[in-house]
């Protein structure tokens, strides 16, 4: 059997594959009806493929977007909140950390800030270490702030000098704002334990 030249592309295909099957096939025609069936599949899925991947693209391009109402809408200060702030102010104090310690408070919403600021400086300049210990006795939410009162235990080691830790103690009140990301101090009362 002579096989002549094929007129179109794909018939050449065909042609090629049916010379390298075996000669015990009796059915040829058979044979390249599902080899062409195949390469039919095989050119639909690629002709679609660029759609579905670039509607899966566009799914993943576009960020998740609060409303206005969600990003303005303040969170309810929890327990959970001031256990995480006050730990967050523990951590600052006992790593000797002025830059998080500050990072910690609200400088827009805070009265006297600047003051609260060069108190801190002077603070840090004057202990060289600390050890905070607090228990929080009381959480709660007041016209949209949060509260905290904390029983506070804070032990400061004087820098450079050889005299005993000084040890203060106090009913924390701390007073915070959502300021959309996160609860922060606006207001440390009594603020002569960082003195």
């Amino acid at each position: 059997m002579k096989i002549s030249q094929a007129r179109y592309p794909i018939e050449d295909v065909l042609v090629r594959i049916t010379r390298e099957i075996p000669s015990s096939c009796t059915d040829l025609y058979r044979m390249a009806r599902h080899v062409f069936s195949g390469l039919l599949v095989a050119l639909l899925l690629l002709a679609t493929l660029p759609k579905v991947v670039a509607a899966d693209a566009q799914s993943h391009d576009k960020p998740e977007q609060k409303t206005e109402a969600q990003k303005s809408t303040p969170a309810v200060f929890s327990e959970a909140d001031a256990a995480r702030l006050l730990a967050e102010v523990q951590q600052a104090l006992e790593g000797n950390n002025q830059r998080r310690f500050l990072r910690l408070f609200d400088s827009r919403r805070m009265p006297n800030y600047a003051a609260f600021q060069d108190q801190m400086a002077e603070f840090f300049e004057k202990y060289e270490a600390f050890r905070v210990r607090y228990h929080i006795t009381q959480t709660s939410t007041e016209d949209g702030s949060g509260v905290v009162l904390a029983d506070l235990e804070l032990e400061a080691t004087p820098a450079g000098a050889y005299v005993p830790n000084v040890r203060k103690t106090a009913q924390l009140r701390l007073v915070t704002a959502w300021d959309g990301k996160a609860w922060k101090i606006v207001d440390w009362a009594p603020r002569s334990v960082l003195n």
